[in-house]
Order: C-alpha cells, then structure tokens, then sequence
C-alpha cells in the first residue's frame, strides 16, 4: 500500500526495510513503523508530538474516558464497510483508536487493512507496540504515502482535514468519517483555565470535494480522578500552549475534575 515519496512507485516490504522499484530504500524502525517524511517535506528537525506529549497522551487514553468516543468510531466505520476493508487513520498519533479498531474488526471477523500515519516518531513507537497488525508511517496529512483510490474508508480524529489528498487516496464513492469537538466539549476544564470559558464554534462543516453523508452527536460525561490523569488531559489540548499562568496554576492545585465530553462525528462520501 505505501508508496515511494520520491518517486511515487510502490514500495515492497523486505525484511528490514521498504524498497522501490527505483531503489529508493526506507528501514523499518525496530518498532516497526517506516518513515516515509522526506526531509525537506519536515517543517522542523523533529516534528509532531514530543515525548512528554505522547506520554500524556499515554496515559489518559489509557484510563477509558474516551473508550465511547472509540466505540462510535468503531460502529460506524463497520456499518459502513464490507469484510476486508482497506482503512486508514490520519493523525494516529500513540495509536489508541487504531488499536481498538482492529480489535473490532477481528471480533467482526472482518479481514481488514490498517494504516496510520502521524507526523511524530514518538508516537508512533507507540502505535506500532499497541497495534502490531497494523502498518504506520511517518507522514504528512497533506502528503500522503499512498496511491489514488487506495482506501475504502479513512478516518480523522481532531486532525486537520487536507481535503485534496483526503480525496486522493479515495475512490469514487470512498468514505472519510471525521470527529470534531462540539460546542461543550471539555468546558469544565476551559471554566478553569479562562476568566471567560466559551463555547466552542459549531455549524456546517463542508468538506471540498465530498458530500455529507450523515452526521452524530456523542456526548457524555467522565471524571478525571487525580491530578496527574487531569494534568494528561491538559496536555493534550491546544489550551496547554495558550492558558494564562494563572489559569495553569488553577488547574494545577486541583485532584479530580468532572467533565463533559461533547463529538461531532461526520461521515463524507468523495465525489465521483
């Protein structure tokens, strides 16, 4: 399924690494990912999540909150899929969701194919360990390592949408499933952070190139029972680089917080 970055010429896993036809070579990590990002393609020397972010990641995901979240993402891409779909997960970082979709397509007798590419190595150690059935990727979301029409469905979570090579990497007729945050989804946490919590922004998500199919709401509430699960949350949301020192400090002396958990979920379908 990969694709040589250079040349675009399909790639042939050897024992140790992905080779093309042109000779364009890529090793295959101990942990089992490849990286497929070229260097010029890199915005820094090390992109994506660091490790302090990947382990906060870790963690939190770890505890369960948003294993409804999974589930839902689960039961629509296997609604939406036949016995051996060829999927793909853009922005997998640590590879929670990509886990636990393969577990649901192994308990659905599905013989599915799993991709994920993220644009941190760090996380994708991760992945690799917690999904060994499936193939990751260091790649960019707007440069995707893989030919025209090579998916039957890909899926988004949080990630930015490149809709062009969304599109690409479609047939006619393909399937995007993306996750958004609704209006309410963690205001608690943003109640203590900002002197002004708002709401987030909702309305029409129109995506070029592909037409809505149906849309969900999910919404449900969870506890963060001690201070370092609730500290692992902050770090994983864009406010742990824009909150005031006060507000960290807020957040900081507190040990347990109730939250709301507030999804949009948005199923697409390419255009012919």
């Amino acid at each position: 399924m990969f694709c040589c970055p250079v040349c675009g010429r399909p790639l042939r896993q050897e024992e140790k690494a992905y080779r093309c036809p042109a000779r364009h070579t890529y090793d295959i990590a101990a942990q089992g990912y490849v990286n497929l990002l070229l260097p010029q393609k890199k915005s820094s020397a090390d992109p994506g999540d660091n490790a302090e972010m990947v382990q906060a990641r870790t963690r939190f995901l770890s505890c369960g909150a948003y294993r409804p979240l999974s589930d839902r993402v689960n039961r629509l891409i296997l609604e939406n899929t036949g016995p051996a779909p060829a999927l793909l997960d853009l922005g997998c970082g640590e590879g929670y969701y990509t886990a636990r979709l393969r577990e649901a397509m192994k308990a659905a007798e599905r013989e599915a194919s799993i991709y994920g590419i993220d644009l941190s190595r760090r996380a994708l150690r991760h992945a690799a360990r917690a999904c060994p059935g499936a193939h990751f990727a260091v790649a960019s979301l707007y440069d995707l390592p893989f030919a025209d029409g090579a998916f039957t469905l890909i899926y988004n979570i949080f990630a930015p949408i490149a809709a062009a090579e969304n599109a690409r990497v479609l047939p006619p007729g393909g399937l995007l499933l993306a996750v958004y945050p609704a209006a309410r989804h963690l205001f608690e946490l943003k109640n203590i952070l900002y002197e002004r919590p708002y709401l987030n922004e909702e309305g029409q998500r129109e995506i070029p190139g592909f037409s809505l199919v149906k849309e969900e709401h999910l919404c449900f509430a969870f506890s963060c029972e001690s201070g370092e699960t609730l500290q692992s949350l902050y770090k994983m949301t864009p406010y742990f680089y824009r909150t005031p020192a006060e507000g960290a400090a807020r957040l900081q002396a507190l040990s347990r917080l109730d939250l709301t958990a507030d999804f949009t979920l948005a199923l697409y379908r390419r255009k012919k």
